[in-house]
């Protein structure tokens, strides 16, 4: 078997030296209990004149409002990188619109996005003359539009229906914004959706919780602050405490340069202005989840009980939600949804 690097991905078209276009595509999973209101077996996402963008079940046979599993497609593209630079961009695109109407999504890597061959001789069904055959990896995936292309298949299963129409509303105000999004924001997305999928509240409310420290910088104390912190280092340095005792003291000192989380995670969430969250503003709203978040993972007698975190998780999953909204978009939140 031959894995494709970035070099040789004009080796795909090898015995097909026709071929300039390439298509992606990007497998999707649906979170337990999500299902999309759209009776079709492809739904269009893209404006007519740029190059065609759908969605699919990846399943033959069924209509999107019945899959749990989904196939985000887009072609043609003149070249590799830009066929992965369209793949990356609806990615981003969808991981902030379906997160925006809470559901949850799992859309695998893009870190290999060259597919790979497959030998055809190990494979169980005839596959018709003249098809490319490629590995399927749950992820973004590029290759030769041409000639006619298969996939191996990945399993899964997995129902609130979502409106179809809402989601392309949201998805085309998202692409007109195209915002730039970091990686950490990446990150806090799909830690965001990977809550999503699970059933167990305590796990959900730290994966929410973690989303926001995902994009959190804590930022350096004055300088003031800080040369006082570096004469109590300097001291601790010199005392007659034991090494160890000396390293980690001096390590928690050396943190104390820098706002706490909850410092930083309280002011970034003074973004969001007046919006009240469960009763409390943004910013005591941060403060309480992430004590709640702390009692949970240090398993302490604070421990919060299950009928806390079911109350808390709504207004949580909102507040996350439109903290990296407005983190992205800035005032413009809503016109871009």
């Amino acid at each position: 078997m031959r894995r494709v690097s970035r070099t040789n991905i004009q080796a795909l078209a090898w015995e097909h030296p026709q071929v300039v276009d390439y298509n992606f595509r990007n497998t999707i999973l649906l979170a337990p209990a999500n299902q999309l209101d759209v009776a079709a077996e492809r739904f269009v996402l893209s404006p007519a004149e740029e190059p065609s963008v759908w969605i699919r079940p990846l399943l033959p046979g069924e209509t999107i409002d019945k899959a749990t599993q989904l196939l985000l497609e887009g072609g043609r593209y003149p070249t590799a990188a830009e066929a992965i630079s369209a793949g990356k961009r609806w990615r981003r695109w969808l991981l902030m619109t379906f997160a925006s109407h809470y559901i949850g999504i799992d859309i695998g890597d893009e870190d290999q996005p060259y597919a790979e061959p497959m030998s055809t001789e190990f494979i169980p069904v005839a596959i018709p003359e003249g098809t490319a055959l490629f590995r399927d990896h749950h992820g973004l995936l590029v290759y030769p539009a041409d000639p006619p292309a298969k996939f191996g298949r990945f399993g899964a299963s997995a129902t609130a229906v979502r409106s179809g129409r809402a989601l392309l509303e949201r998805l085309h105000a998202v692409q007109q914004a195209d915002p730039g999004v970091s990686d950490e924001q990446v990150l806090a997305f799909n830690l965001m959706h990977s809550s999503l999928f699970d059933d167990n509240v305590e796990t959900q409310f730290v994966l929410l919780v973690t989303a926001v420290e995902a994009i959190l910088r804590p930022a350096k104390r004055s300088p003031e602050y800080r040369k006082l912190i570096k004469t109590f280092i300097r001291q601790t340095e010199q005392s007659d405490l034991p090494a160890n005792e000396r390293n980690s003291l001096s390590g928690y000192l050396g943190n104390g340069q820098r706002y706490s989380i909850t410092e930083t995670g309280r002011t970034l969430a003074g973004i969001l202005g007046k919006a009240t969250y469960d009763g409390l503003a943004p910013s005591d709203f941060f403060a309480s989840a992430y004590s709640m978040r702390s009692n949970i993972v240090h398993g302490n007698a604070c421990r919060p009980s299950q009928e806390e975190l079911r109350h808390k998780l709504p207004a949580l999953r909102a507040f996350v939600t439109q903290l990296l909204e407005r983190a992205i978009f800035g005032e413009n939140r809503a016109s871009a949804g």
